[in-house]
């Protein structure tokens, strides 16, 4: 048995190939003779209970950009940038076609914490960050109460 195997570090997780011949034949070249040091992979990890939930959220050292959550801050900074030019918020739905009570919801994440906005547009977000979470909880008006959030996440 290699050392290491059935066991994991804390934070850390093992990840090993148990059909190495399988392997072989998509790559292409002999597995038996390639660094084992290649051949193993050592993954961070968090676990994040919700419920009777367990979630392994395996950290990834290179930024995981949410373009989706990037999409709706950016139109979030745009709608209200028209709310306060005058448009209503039934106005700014109708150009968009979208609901009205869609742009309510959004136009908040306008009020993210700058050092928060950043984060998301550089992929460093917590992982769980969704625009659905913000939209359901609510972004709180204090970016002391944001950073909080944030940090619950992680």
């Amino acid at each position: 048995m290699s050392e290491g195997y059935g066991t994991a570090l804390p934070a850390s997780m093992p990840i090993l190939l148990t059909r190495p011949s399988k392997v072989s034949a998509v790559v292409g070249t002999d597995i038996d003779a390639a660094d084992p040091e290649l051949l193993s992979i050592r993954a961070p990890f968090r676990q994040r209970r919700r419920g009777v939930e367990l979630k392994l959220i395996v950290d990834n050292l290179s930024a995981r950009r949410d373009e989706t959550l990037i999409r709706n801050v950016t139109l979030a900074h745009a709608w209200f940038g028209e709310l306060r030019t005058g448009s209503s918020y039934a106005d700014i739905a109708a150009r968009a076609g979208t609901s009205k009570r869609r742009i309510m919801q959004v136009v908040d994440l306008a009020f993210l914490a700058p050092d928060l906005t950043a984060e998301i547009l550089d992929g460093a977000q917590p992982a769980s960050l969704t625009s659905d979470l913000l939209i359901k909880r609510g972004v709180p008006s204090d970016w002391n109460e944001q950073r909080r959030l944030f940090d619950s996440l992680r």
